[in-house]
């Protein structure tokens, strides 16, 4: 057997492998797909049928999943918190999570102030997303935007920014959110939001 044959091999190895640490379906699905091929094609080329059949298999099997969540149509609204510093639950979804929050936004204080207010993007009628904000007139300040590990597709985050302006009396609201991990400053970027030097933060204006 060729030592470049070998390789590939090792790395089908190597992306199944990773496709296992995923969080998120969608992309478990994906490298699963991805892993699943590469082992269809190296069996194909060591003539190794058994390999070449199961994973082909496999391979079939990840894209009929992938199709049916593409057509799969996610319910999606916002619950909006009455009285975030009293709210049990709020409380509770931030001790649990609060780790992986402090990961992504490392300057995030557990204890919700008076003057905050709270929202949760539910899809299907699960909380999968909170976003924490202080309002200041048009003036949006966000706490914490957080999803939880299997729904960190951007459709929560798209959704509350298409929506929570419909809540808010004034028009053409100004988002501003502190810098955060690497991971989070990339999710900013990818909504819109631009980072201002001057100011050390990044602001989405609709």
């Amino acid at each position: 057997m060729s030592v470049p044959i070998e390789y590939f091999g090792t790395a089908a190895s190597v992306i199944v492998a990773v496709s296992l640490t995923q969080k998120n379906i969608k992309k478990l699905r994906i490298l699963s797909l991805i892993g699943s091929v590469a082992f269809a094609v190296y069996g194909f080329l060591i003539t190794a049928w058994p390999v070449f059949g199961l994973n082909a298999l496999i391979a079939l099997i990840n894209i009929y999943y992938l199709i049916e969540m593409k057509r799969m149509k996610n319910y999606f609204e916002l619950l909006i918190i009455e009285r975030p510093s009293e709210s049990v639950y709020l409380r509770k979804f931030i001790e649990f999570y609060k780790d992986d929050i402090i990961s992504f936004i490392p300057d995030f204080q557990p204890e919700i102030q008076d003057d905050y207010e709270a929202v949760f993007v539910l899809r299907d009628i699960l909380p999968v997303s909170m976003v924490i904000y202080r309002k200041d007139g048009r003036n949006i300040d966000i706490i914490a935007d957080y999803a939880v590990p299997a729904y960190r597709d951007m459709q929560n985050a798209r959704y509350f920014f298409d929506r929570i302006a419909d809540t808010f009396k004034e028009k053409n609201p100004v988002f501003t959110a502190n810098q955060g991990s690497r991971l989070h400053n990339r999710y900013l970027q990818k909504i819109g939001f631009r980072f201002m030097n001057k100011e050390r933060k990044y602001i989405y204006e609709q």
